[in-house]
């Protein structure tokens, strides 16, 4: 089976078994609907990949913090929502984080736990600074707090299998990119910057990564890396043009 071809049918049975896991009449009854990060999914399974894990052995790791990651990603959707569908939203969001440790045990990988608890507490205070004093984080601050807030659990599971510092600093550049792509693409965050400033950031990693030395080069998190990169590049050249900002 291709490398592609993996990779989508792994994809298919982990989203399968999580939304299992976040299944619950009455959530759904009240339209309280979850979905899985593909990016999370994706830098996970490249950070597996690099430690040497098979998608057997992935799979269950991928589950348990696909799952945490939703309950977690869940509650920054509460202002969304009123009345009773906003106390549900934070319900669902506990709902999954229990499930979360019955998953994790099952996974054979019980020390993956310390190392997830504390990256949901990186988490957690990266998020009240974000949303404290009114928001009014200086820009530069906001941008390392929401790549703690997107990358802590990836970060943990790095840790966690080992990986090489050169491995390390390419699942960093992938979160720091998907933050970027979170804050612009879809203005979730204070922003203080404006896109030609997060097109040239952009187009500094992708330079700077593509003339990587190959020792420092791991897949698949380096291919992943530089598809990210080119893919937010492309879209933020168009934006530039579009807002007449060169």
């Amino acid at each position: 089976m291709a490398m592609t071809d993996l990779t989508e049918a792994l994809f298919d049975r982990v989203q399968r078994k999580v939304q299992q896991y976040m299944h619950h009449p009455f959530l759904r009854a009240c339209q309280i609907r979850q979905t899985v990060s593909r990016f999370h999914f994706d830098t996970a399974w490249a950070i597996l990949q690099a430690a040497g894990f098979s998608a057997a052995e992935s799979q269950p790791i991928l589950e348990a913090v696909l799952l945490l990651h939703q309950g977690l990603a869940i509650h920054d959707t509460v202002e969304e929502h009123t009345g009773t569908a906003r106390q549900l939203v934070v319900l669902a969001g506990d709902y999954d984080s229990s499930r979360y440790y019955w998953v994790l045990a099952r996974s054979g990988h019980p020390g993956l736990l310390p190392a997830l608890c504390e990256a949901v507490v990186q988490i957690n205070e990266a998020k009240m600074m974000l949303h404290g004093d009114g928001g009014s984080v200086p820009p530069e601050q906001a941008r390392e707090l929401w790549v703690t807030v997107h990358g802590a659990l990836l970060f943990a599971l790095a840790d966690h299998v080992g990986l090489s510092n050169d491995a390390k600093r390419q699942v960093r550049a992938l979160v720091e990119a998907f933050a970027l792509d979170a804050e612009v693409r879809r203005l979730r965050g204070p922003r203080g910057f404006s896109f030609r400033q997060a097109h040239e950031w952009m187009a500094d990693a992708l330079e700077r990564y593509v003339h990587l030395p190959k020792h420092a080069v791991v897949e698949p998190l380096y291919s992943l890396l530089i598809d990210y990169l080119v893919g937010m590049k492309r879209w933020m050249e168009k934006q530039t043009f579009a807002e007449g900002n060169r």
